[in-house]
Formats: structure tokens, sequence, C-alpha cells
């Protein structure tokens, strides 16, 4: 069962699993249906790939950061829809909580930003962020009209206003305005300041009234620390709740730590939101970069930022083992070991013929080293340059692991998190098909007391159900007595 208790942090949880008359029940608390979903991907992570077995254990789980996520903001050829489909369902998995649409080469985001989506892309706009609700996800709609825009004209006021009604018409409830990768003109503080106006302008329009999330802006002058003419008028003008999006102290960041935050947040004077210029390649296609998020400071969550987006590369597949690192690191920061994080994600995430493909492009920052020319082809040569598999399976070379299909039917296992050894959290991750690197280097964990058995049940989740009710799923033990209704 499961029961939301406001008191813990946000998209915490506490898991509970006790045997009682040979049954195991599961006891989710969760802050809201976040964290329960959290908690049901611990439990599946858990598991055994028999399915059958089950420990009593206690966890207690909760995000250092409130943002954590994966961002499509690069230059080049954008992500397919299929491709964005796949890293949606990856943050999800590896307890991410949002993502961030921004691809530079979509002409409707930037250079064609006055005209209205066809009807074709925006429906995939929609299903993307239908996916995000599904998944906890927070789907970020980001619009740079910074190439062309007179900010001062009444016209393009309103058609950048109507040009975002025309998106969250499709469900999406996250704006974000980019400034970036433009020149800040003979008078960078009234660039600034006008930048801001027309935040302002939407905050107003559309932000207000729709009861919406303050805005994401990203300005101009992304990268640095220090304060000047453009930060300071758009300090002037900028709603004091938006948040700025900063890349750290360069555009591509070899480290940043609190200091770094602390200086940069105190000249934009609003809050941070970190827009990680790692592990994309946009600078250099030639090159992958698969190795593991380093050097990005545990301190950073104490205070300076509220999270972190991760901006992807090309091809899509790429992204796979360092986007679960980031989502390791945003989790829990303080205990992020990225040897042991990489060494995680290659185990379970991908194709064995690929492993010394992604071993040997692992040097991070691009200055570390040069990683093979022939990379790319490789890896589209290897999976068909069709999208994010994760892991070899059927029809694909190197499949040694069973696939989803294989294991959709077979009964639940439950094991202590004491026993989650690396071998038993990889084979039971591959067996639930992207069910997430396991987090669980915060985890409070008793000792083992007794064992049980469930039957024959289906995956663990829970269901939506109308009027706000979470419905557990039959790998919990309903009470009756008991029915959970999310207060909103």
């Amino acid at each position: 069962m499961a029961r939301i208790d406001p008191t813990l942090p946000r998209e915490g949880y506490r898991l509970r699993v006790r045997v009682r008359g040979g049954r195991a029940e599961a006891r989710v608390e969760a802050a809201a249906d976040a964290g329960v979903k959290h908690a049901t991907r611990t439990l599946a992570a858990l598991t055994t790939p028999d399915r059958r077995a089950v420990e009593e254990v206690d966890v207690n789980d909760w995000p250092a950061f409130a943002w954590r996520g994966i961002l499509e903001g690069f230059y080049g050829p954008p992500w397919s829809h299929e491709d964005r489909l796949c890293p949606l369902r990856l943050a999800a998995a590896c307890k991410m909580s949002a993502y961030g649409y921004a691809p530079k080469n979509d002409p409707w985001h930037r250079d064609r930003w006055r005209l209205p989506y066809p009807d074709d892309e925006l429906a995939q706009l929609g299903e993307l962020a239908a996916v995000a609700r599904e998944e906890h996800l927070e789907f970020i709609y980001a619009i740079a009209p910074g190439l062309d825009m007179a900010l001062d004209d009444p016209d393009d006021r309103a058609g950048l206003t109507a040009k975002c009604r025309q998106v969250l018409a499709t469900g999406i409830r996250q704006l974000a305005v980019l400034w970036d990768d433009i020149r800040e003109g003979a008078d960078a503080y009234d660039t600034g300041r006008r930048h801001g106006e027309v935040c302002q302008m939407l905050t107003e329009e559309l932000v207000t009234p729709g009861r919406l999330p303050p805005l994401i802006v990203c300005p101009t002058d992304y990268a640095g620390l220090d304060p000047g003419p453009y930060r300071d008028g758009l300090a002037s003008s900028l709603p004091v709740e938006c948040v700025v999006w900063w890349t750290g102290p360069d555009v591509v960041s070899r480290s940043i730590g609190p200091t770094d935050a602390e200086r940069a947040r105190a000249s934009y004077r609003r809050e941070l939101l970190l827009w990680d210029n790692f592990p994309v390649n946009d600078f250099d296609p030639t090159r992958l970069f698969t190795g593991p998020l380093v050097q990005r400071d545990p301190g950073l969550a104490d205070g300076p930022l509220l999270g972190i987006l991760s901006n992807g590369q090309l091809p899509a597949v790429a992204n796979v083992v360092p986007f679960a690192t980031v989502a390791d690191w945003a989790w829990n920061p303080a205990d992020y070991d990225p040897a042991a994080s990489w060494e995680r994600a290659i185990a379970t995430l991908c194709p064995r013929d690929l492993e010394p493909l992604v071993r040997a492009c692992a040097p991070w920052p691009p200055s570390a080293g040069s990683a093979p020319a022939t990379a790319h082809g490789t890896v589209v040569g290897t999976l068909g340059g069709d999208g994010i598999h994760p892991r070899a399976g059927p029809g694909r070379p190197g499949h040694a692991r069973p696939s989803a299909g294989t294991l959709a039917g077979a009964p639940i296992a439950l094991r202590s998190a004491e026993a989650a050894s690396e071998d038993f959290i990889r084979e039971s991750m591959v067996a639930h098909d992207l069910v997430g690197v396991a987090v669980l280097d915060r985890t409070q964990v008793e000792l083992p007391l007794t064992g049980g058995v469930l039957g024959d049940v289906g995956e663990p989740d829970l269901v939506r159900r109308g009027g706000g009710e979470l419905v557990p799923g039959p790998a919990f033990v309903v009470d009756a007595r008991e029915q959970v209704v999310v207060d909103r």
C-alpha cells in the first residue's frame, strides 16, 4: 500500500517490505506521487530474475536536487521523435525529474520561431509531453527568438505569446526562453534589460494567469562568474521568480564548485539551474564522450544550484551511459563515485559488443584526450542508427542478455537492499528493461529478518485512476481499508 506523507523531502520516499503469513507486503510512504513512482522503481531494482523470493527491508531515499534531467540543446541534426522517447523513459527509469526540449536546429524553436508548429510536429510535442507526465517528468519547452526578434515591437511580442500559447495547448506547462548565442549589441545593459522585459511580458500574459511554473531563462551571457552590463540589465527587469540557466565557469566547464555557483548567482541575482554541456559533442561531432560525469562538486547541492540538466550528443545512443551517471550524481552527489557509477551503467545499459568503444571514448573534458575518429560511425553502424538501444537485443549484435519481452510474464521477486551487489543489481535491471540505475548509496537498510514468497504477479507499478487515486499494482498487498488520495 502507499501513503502520501507531505513531511518527507520532495520526491522522497520510505519503502518497507515485511512478511506476514508467508506473504510479502510492501508499504510506501512518499511526499507525492513522484516519490511513490521512485519507490516502485527501487522495489523493482531489488528483484531477482526469478522474481519469487523476498526478504524484509527498509529503504529511506530522497534526491539532493529538485531538477535532474536530460537536455536536447545542441547544434546539428535534432534527435528523431523515436530518439526522444527513449531518453525520456531513461530519465524516468534513472529517477530524473525533467527533460528539456531546445534543439537548435528545430526551425520552429529558433530560426522560424514566429511560425506556428505544423500539426504533425505539434502532435509529436504533445506525445512527448504526455509521456513525460506519465513518467512524472517535467517537460521543458524552450523557444529561442533572439536571432531576429525586434524586442520592443508589439507584433513580435504578440507573435511570441501566440507561439507559446500553441505549445502550452499540448499540455506542456514549463516554458523556457533562450537568448543564447547572439550578440549583446553596442549597449549590453539595454539588451539585457529588454530581454528581461520580454520575459516579464510572458510572465504577465501566460505564466501568472495559467498558474505555470516560473520561466527558465538562458541569458546571452550564460557562462562565467562575474557581473557585467548585460547581467545588470537583465536583473533590472527579469521577474525575480525566474530561474537562470547557466553553463558554469565556461561554456564547456571542466569543473564546477560551490564558489563558482555562488558568484554566478550573485551576478544574475536569480536562482540558477545548471545547463551542463556534458556530454555534448556539437563542437566536434567526430568525437564521442561516453565517460562518467566528473568534477562536479557535491557542495553544489547545498544551495547554489536548483539542479542540473545534461546536454546530449549525437548520435542519441551515445548518451545512455553518461546520462545514467548524471542521474547518479544529481540524486546523491555526496556519495557519488564516478568510476563505480560508470561501471554500473556499462554493466546494465551497454551492449557488450560496444563496451570497448565506450571505454575508449571515456575521456572528459574534451581536452583530456581524443576519442577515436571512427567512434561515431562505429556506434551508428553497430546499432543501425535507429535511436537509443541501451542493450543488445534480438536482431542486434551482441545479444547475450534476456530481452524484456521474454521476461514480461515472469513472477516477481524481492530481495533485501543489503544483498544488492553490483551483479545482483545488473541482473535485476536487465530483467526489468531499463528499470534504472539503482541509486542506493544513501539508503538506510536494516538487516534481513525473515523470508517469504510472492505469487505470480505483474510488474510493480501504480495505476492512475480517476479522482487522483493511486491504486497499488499487483506487486503490493492491498489493505482494503486504506485508499490513497493525492491532495492537490
